[in-house]
């Protein structure tokens, strides 16, 4: 089975009977689950309150113990860290980000990450090019996010390789690496890559080879995702994007024990699960 960390929620019905049958089709065995957008990065915007998006999403992974409820969070309003405080409090599993008009190193992004990081929740954040309104893509350059690492027992992905900027992501991450290496156990976060697309086909290899063939531990640290809707999940895109990848692993090499990791091991580990807390 598959775990999909990157599963986003739009408006509409709750249908969990529909969702549960569509990923059982494209052989998704889970996930995580995204709240709708804070109003901020909806044009126009919806009007939902933090309370009804959270609310939301932790209904539409009700009832199903392979769902995990990731509470949409933009960290410049002000209540954001009673937010994290009120989310944890709910259910929410972890916590998703995308900056439009902020850098990772501002004061705002630094502060809820340290909340996030205090009730040992983990943190995808969008990196890379950012197909939202206006001049967004300067806010997600992975270097960026290197202020991030400094906050102690955060748990933080890059999603999307950051495409097309996945070089300074390699870069990043082997820093990242060679600092936990040089001073094991010294207080950093630990820094997860999220290998949802974004990616066109014609680079995805390419930017796979170079995370996977670079001399850095990164095969424990990479989770896999989709980038679908809940409200209608994409079989067919689905199946497609796990045909692609594991052709691209084949020519890698990569073993079974690997890929079970990639696909569903490391998204647990990123989560705060033991193997012990897993119903797949």
């Amino acid at each position: 089975m598959i775990i999909d960390s990157h599963i986003h929620t739009d408006i509409g019905k709750v249908d969990r009977q529909l969702v549960a049958e569509r990923m059982r089709k494209a052989n998704i065995g889970g996930g995580a689950v995204f709240s709708i957008v804070p109003k901020a990065h909806s044009l126009p915007s919806h009007g939902l309150s933090s309370d009804d998006r959270m609310k939301n999403v932790l209904e539409w992974c009700e009832g199903n113990d392979t769902l995990y409820p990731f509470y949409f969070l933009d960290p410049l309003e002000q209540d954001a860290c009673e937010q994290v405080d009120e989310a944890v409090k709910q259910g929410i599993d972890g916590f998703k980000i995308i900056l439009r008009s902020c850098f990772a190193y501002d004061e705002p992004v630094i502060k809820v990450c340290e909340r996030i990081a205090r009730h040992s929740k983990p943190v995808l954040f969008h990196s890379g090019i950012l197909y939202l309104h206006g001049p967004t893509s300067r806010f997600n350059r992975p270097a960026d996010f290197e202020a991030l690492m400094l906050i102690e027992g955060l748990r933080i992905a890059m999603a999307h390789i950051s495409w097309p900027w996945t070089d300074e992501m390699v870069a990043v991450y082997g820093k990242v690496d060679d600092t936990r290496q040089r001073y094991p156990g010294s207080p950093l976060a630990e820094l997860f890559v999220d290998l949802t697309p974004g990616t066109p086909e014609c680079y995805r290899y390419d930017a796979i080879y170079k995370l996977l063939s670079s001399n850095m531990d990164v095969k424990k640290n990479i989770i896999y995702g989709i980038d679908t809707v809940v409200n209608d999940y994409d079989v067919d895109m689905a199946r497609g994007y796990i045909d692609m990848d594991n052709k691209i692993f084949d020519r890698l090499g990569l073993d079974f024990e690997t890929r079970e990791d990639i696909f569903q091991n490391n998204f647990y580990r990123f989560l705060g699960k033991s193997a012990a807390d897993r119903e797949v």
